[in-house]
Parts: C-alpha cells; sequence; structure tokens
C-alpha cells in the first residue's frame, strides 16, 4: 500500500531516476583523520616548499611529519619548515634531518619526522623539504616521493588545512602504521551534476595480521540463483553467473583455501528487480463533504441573464422597476473548495418581491418574523403573498401567508410552504467515508479509508489495511493508487509497499526499484548492447554489474561486511578483507628446484601485484666472474616471469665480493659473481622484487 503525505520536508519534481553516467575513485596516504592530504609529490630537485601557510606561536613545541619513500639515489630526507612571517632570524632556523618513525611498509612508505621549538619572532610557516643536491632533476642521483606532509602542535593537532593540490593514486599502496588511507568517490549524473563523497580508514599501530604462518593457495568462486536473501542455498552452485530470475537473489560463494589445508567461505548477494506494477483507474470525484460557511451578498443590474462584474454588497440595494435584482450565494465546504449560486428577480411596480432567509429551518414553517428577512421589511414594504424567499442553504419558498402589525419584532409574521426548487443541486452520494467497519451502502466509485487500528477481512473477501484507502469497483474494493507524470509535493511516504520506476527511451531502458532496505537500478542500452546494475542493500551491501550483451563478458564490484570487492567473467578477481588484499594474480610463497650444483633455498612468490624472488642461504658451485649461472627455472607461463624486460638485484655474500639475482625473460633464476669464487656452501642472500609484466 502507498500513501502520499504531505509536509514541508522534500519537493518531488519529474519522478524519473537521475541515472549514473560514470564514477571516479582515488586515494591519497595522510597523517591526519580530520585534514584531507597533501597528494603525491614528487621531490627530485634541491628545495620544495608546499601545503598551506599555518599559525606557530614562539616557545611552543612543533613536529613536521611526512609520508615519504626514496624512489632512487641515497642522499638523506631534509627540512622542517619556512617561516613566511617573522620579526627576527632566518626563514630557515628550523632545518635539519628528517627521523624515520617506526619501519617503512612494504611498498617502502615510511613516516619522517622533526621536532622543533619556535624561536622568538615567528609567526607563520610552511612544510619544507631539501635534498643537497642541484636544481636539474634528470642530471640528479636521488628522488624522494612526498604522499603527505602535516604539522602538528603540543596537543597533536594538525595544523595544514585541507590541500589535495597533488597527485592521486589510483589504487593504495601499503601505509605505514598510524597513517591512513583516504579515498574520493565522484559520481558524476546524466543531467550534469555530481557528487563527492570523501572516506578514510586508519592503519593502527599493530595492525591485526591475516591468518598465523599461512599464505593462500585457491580461491574459487561460485554463483546460485535463490529465492530467499537470508538462508544460504545449499544446491545449484557453478562458476558462471547464471540466468538472472526477477524477485529473486543472486549469490555469490568465495572460497579460499590456505597452504596448511585449511579454509574459509565468504558470501555476498544481490537483489533482482521486478518489473514494475501496472497502473490502476484514477480516483473517483470529489468528496462528499458539509458546508463550512455561506455568504450571501446583492447587486442590481439592467441584465437578468448575465451576472454582474460589480457592485456585490451584503445590503439588498435599491433597484429601479424594470431592472434585476441579483442575489450571489458562495458556499465555502470542510475539504477547503466553494460553489457559487446566482438567483435573479425583476423589480416592477406591482410584482413579487425576493427576500433572504438566513435561516436552514426546513419547509412548511409558521409564524415567522419579518425580521429575519432581508431586506428588512417595513409597513411601506412588507413581505407579500406569493413572495420569494431564498434559506441559508439556497433551497426556495413561496410565503403563503401574512400578518401585519403584530406585536412581533420586524412589525408583522409570515408563513412559507414547501421547498419549490434550491438554487444548489441535490446531495449527491459521499465521494469518501472514513470509519472503522465496512460501508453498508456501496456504489461505483465510492471510496472507504478504513481507520481501525487491525486489519479486518471486508464482504468480498479482501483483507483491508488499516489506515488504507479502496475504492468500490462495482464488485470489490481495490486499493486506491496514484497514476501520475509529475508528482510536486514536500514528502513522499510509502507504508510497507514499494517504489517502482520504468523509463524506455528509444533503445535504452532505465528502472528503479525501492523495496524494504534495498535498492536496485539497471540500465540496457540497446544502442551499444551493454547493461548495467546496481544494487544496495542495508545488509547485503552494494554490488555492481557491467553486462556485454554481445559477447557475454560481464564485470562486478561492490563492497560488503567482508571488504570491496570486483571480477569478471574471464576469472579475475581482486577482493580487499581484514586479513589485506587478495587478487587472482596472486600466488603464495613457492619454494624452487634448484640446479647446476646450486643448494639451499630460492622461492617466489605473487602479492598485489609484486613479484618477489627470495634467496636465502644459497650454497654457490665454482663461479667464473662476471658470468651468469642458472640456479632455477620459474614455472612454465607463470605470471612471475617478466615480460618488458630482465630483473636484476644486488646480493649479499658476506665476502666482499658483488653479487647480483637476475629472472629473465625466459623464466630463468640466474646468480653471477663479480670475481672467480670457489665452490661454498650456504653464502648467497638476495630478495629481487619487480611488477607483474
Amino acid at each position: 500500500m502507498a500513501q502520499l503525505i504531505a509536509t514541508n520536508q522534500l519537493t518531488l519534481t519529474n519522478l524519473k531516476e537521475n541515472a549514473i553516467d560514470r564514477t571516479e575513485i582515488s586515494f591519497w596516504h595522510g597523517l591526519s583523520a580530520t585534514k584531507r592530504p597533501l597528494g603525491f609529490y614528487d621531490c627530485g630537485v634541491r628545495d620544495h616548499f608546499f601545503g598551506n601557510e599555518f599559525n606557530v606561536t614562539s616557545g611552543e613545541t612543533y613536529t613536521v611529519r611526512v609520508i615519504a619513500k626514496q624512489t632512487k639515489g641515497s642522499i638523506q630526507l631534509r627540512g622542517g619548515i619556512w617561516y613566511t612571517a617573522m620579526t627576527s632570524g632566518n626563514s630557515w632556523d628550523e632545518f635539519g634531518d628528517f627521523t624515520l618513525v617506526g619501519e617503512a611498509s612494504e611498498d617502502g612508505l615510511g613516516v619522517y619526522e622533526r621536532k622543533f621549538v619556535v624561536a622568538s619572532g615567528k609567526t607563520k610557516a610552511k612544510i619544507f623539504i631539501q635534498i643537497e643536491q642541484g636544481y636539474d632533476y634528470n642530471s640528479n642521483s636521488t628522488a624522494w616521493g612526498i604522499y603527505d606532509g602535516q604539522v602538528f602542535d603540543e596537543n597533536g593537532q594538525p595544523l595544514v588545512t585541507d590541500q589535495n593540490n597533488y597527485g592521486a593514486l589510483a589504487s593504495p599502496m601499503a601505509t605505514p602504521n598510524g597513517t591512513y588511507i583516504w579515498k574520493r568517490t565522484i559520481t558524476y549524473y546524466t543531467d550534469g551534476t555530481s557528487n563527492t563523497i570523501w572516506e578514510y580508514s586508519g592503519v593502527g599501530k599493530n595492525g591485526i595480521a591475516g591468518k598465523d604462518g599461512v599464505g593462500l593457495k585457491t580461491t574459487v568462486i561460485t554463483y546460485a540463483i535463490s529465492s530467499s536473501g537470508t538462508v544460504t542455498p545449499t544446491t545449484g552452485w557453478t562458476s558462471q553467473v547464471p540466468t538472472l530470475v526477477k524477485e529473486q537473489y543472486l549469490w555469490t560463494k568465495t572460497l579460499w583455501t590456505y597452504t596448511d589445508n585449511t579454509s574459509e567461505t565468504g558470501y555476498s548477494v544481490s537483489y533482482i528487480a521486478k518489473d514494475g506494477n501496472n497502473g490502476h483507474d484514477g480516483f473517483p470525484g470529489k468528496d462528499g463533504t458539509g458546508i463550512k460557511t455561506t455568504t450571501i451578498t446583492y447587486a442590481g443590474s439592467t441584465s437578468g441573464t448575465i451576472a454582474p462584474n460589480t457592485g456585490w454588497t451584503s445590503s439588498v440595494p435599491a433597484v429601479p422597476a424594470g431592472q434585476f435584482l441579483w442575489t450571489r450565494t458562495i458556499w465555502s465546504y470542510t475539504d477547503g473548495t466553494n460553489e457559487t449560486g446566482y438567483s435573479v428577480a425583476k423589480a416592477g411596480d406591482m410584482g413579487k418581491s425576493v427576500w433572504s432567509y438566513p435561516y436552514d429551518r426546513g419547509a412548511n414553517r409558521l409564524g415567522s418574523w419579518w425580521s429575519d428577512l432581508k431586506p428588512t421589511p417595513t409597513t411601506d414594504n412588507p413581505p407579500k403573498v406569493g413572495d420569494t424567499i431564498i434559506d441559508l442553504v439556497g433551497n426556495i419558498y413561496q410565503i403563503t401567508n401574512v400578518v401585519v402589525g403584530t406585536t412581533q419584532e420586524g412589525g408583522g409574521l409570515f408563513d412559507y410552504g414547501p421547498m419549490l426548487t434550491s438554487v444548489k443541486g441535490t446531495d449527491g452520494d459521499p465521494g469518501k467515508i472514513v470509519s472503522e467497519t465496512e460501508p453498508t451502502t456501496r456504489f461505483k466509485g465510492l471510496t472507504w479509508k478504513y481507520s481501525g487500528t487491525s486489519d479486518l477481512t471486508a464482504s468480498d473477501g479482501r483483507v483491508i489495511l488499516s489506515g488504507t484507502e479502496y475504492y468500490w469497483s462495482g464488485t470489490n474494493w481495490i486499493l486506491s493508487e496514484i497514476n501520475a507524470h509529475n508528482i510536486n509535493g514536500n514528502n513522499l511516504k510509502i507504508t510497507d509497499g514499494e517504489f517502482v520506476s520504468t523509463t524506455t527511451n528509444g533503445l535504452v531502458t532505465t528502472s528503479t526499484e525501492i523495496k524494504d532496505n534495498h535498492i536496485a537500478i539497471s540500465k540496457t542500452d540497446g544502442t551499444v548492447n551493454t547493461r548495467n546494475d546496481i544494487a544496495l542493500d542495508s545488509e547485503q551491501g552494494l554490488a555492481q554489474k557491467f553486462t556485454n550483451i554481445n559477447t557475454g563478458f560481464y564485470r562486478t564490484a561492490g563492497i560488503n561486511y567482508q571488504g570491496p570487492f570486483t571480477s569478471d567473467s574471464d576469472g579475475n578477481y581482486a577482493q580487499l578483507t581484514p586479513q589485506g588484499t587478495k587478487l587472482s594474480t596472486d600466488v603464495p610463497w613457492t619454494k624452487l628446484s634448484l640446479m647446476n650444483n646450486f643448494n639451499g633455498n630460492i622461492e617466489y612468490a605473487i602479492i598485489n601485484g609484486t613479484v618477489y624472488i627470495s634467496a636465502s642461504g644459497v650454497g654457490v658451485p665454482a663461479m667464473t666472474a662476471g658470468q651468469w649461472k642458472q640456479a632455477a627455472q620459474l614455472p612454465t607461463g607463470s605470471s612471475a616471469i617478466p615480460i618488458r624486460a630482465n630483473r636484476i638485484a644486488a646480493g649479499d655474500s658476506g665476502d666482499g665480493l658483488s653479487w647480483a639475482l637476475l629472472s629473465n625473460q625466459a623464466g630463468g633464476i640466474f646468480i653471477r659473481c663479480s670475481a672467480n669464487k670457489a665452490a661454498t656452501a650456504n653464502l648467497f642472500n638476495a630478495t629481487l622484487p619487480y611488477p607483474i609484466g
């Protein structure tokens, strides 16, 4: 059932959904949960000033912190603040070395800080970074990437206001403890408007690790259709998304198997919207109402057929013989509407008079006072037998008897007979009845609002809901509905029902459904043969799906209590869980078989798109200076095999010689020594990281 309730909360105009055109998501690494971060800034030359200006107080202690990563070279990061307003001293008085706080993240991001006390005469400053080298970026040896900078006062409050002056990241990196990941989502709509949402998540001092000592072995994703959105299906799971069935639920099951042969299972579910309902006939005519007030005015006119536009007064004017006296009666009803009726009488020397009688006392009344009539009669102008009177509700009577010269008020009495007619038509059937019981007299179009507090079963067998309106079709009670192209109001309230909207424009069809705690929006574009679906559920989360109708390719993305996820029909997937990020490209640490008289341990893993080759305690055979010798081979077809170029990293042996570890484009793992070296056990250690591709 649906009700439209007017308040002053919201105006709804032309209820067609405003479709999403595109969504842009960007990430920043930040030092504060209240001030948005700076953005990525590449420091490849000597001096750098950035961030908004902030106030400082002499004698107070401040802390400058930056999130930074050294991208090349070895020159230490230095800086602090640069005073921009002062009465004494120098701008660079608080310049010095930064100190790494804690440990850098897996991606090399670290928090660096410098504490200082503001000297006398200093009032304003900016963050300052210096690398002791020249100003030619291409010829300099060292570069640092700065991801955020912030200054904190003695109470730990950040001073640099929201910045976002520099580059954003398409995806976040591994984050140092005690920092934040900021996410910006900009949604662009087809009407040219947009909406921006900022979110952040913090990284604690001791974040909870994933499953202890265990790597992810396999991930299996399957799908099933069910009529329930709360009870997990026990059968019907397939590796491909099945054909969607309207008003049912698409379940997604993710099975993670770990290297200790234990497993975990997660589920997500999305509702499949149904088609919109067909509309019903509109409402019947105006409800029956009562009269609230009656206003009678008079005007003279030379016409007996055209009502006057001016001259209306509450008292009867003198009308010359041969002209016309018009009486206008306005009835105001209890529903705020009104109706107007006119009567007209021609004035003559010996003609009958028309009197207004401001009461509703019914027909055949005896002994009414002259003073009740308007205009007030006199002995010179008394009421006469045959005169017409019009009462308060528009009924017309004829005077049947007149008594002159009594002691009654107004100079006499008069009688009148039965009602002759009425300037107002007879009452029609009531348009609407409000009652706690079913109306016994029913006619087609009757509207009944049931005011009882509990549901009842009507005479036609229909269950009537409390507080709900129905109309009588002639044989059955039908739930009242509103069918309109545009609804203007202040508040739309739907009780125990749903909102459904479907729009078709040529080959493009869009639909929106709101039901209970679920919102589903779908768009099918026949011009490019694509379909886009999005569903939001307060319990199951947000899910979005793109489908190429021609090829069957699809891509899904969403977020629920288990974290954000994305997948496609090619088997690719990514998910952020409380235990970390999981990608379809991930490979757990895998030990490689050694060859050519090498011994010890060489293993590899792929984690979040990065390949890691690790050699530890490797015993080497006799080595020839400068020559590569193959120690292991990556599996055929492995995404760990570099495509664009061979990958090299320096090794460590403790013997004073230069060692290196190589992963080549054929999948071979090689070791090289700078000098001739006899066979030595437990000698070589190295780690070689590089991105997939």
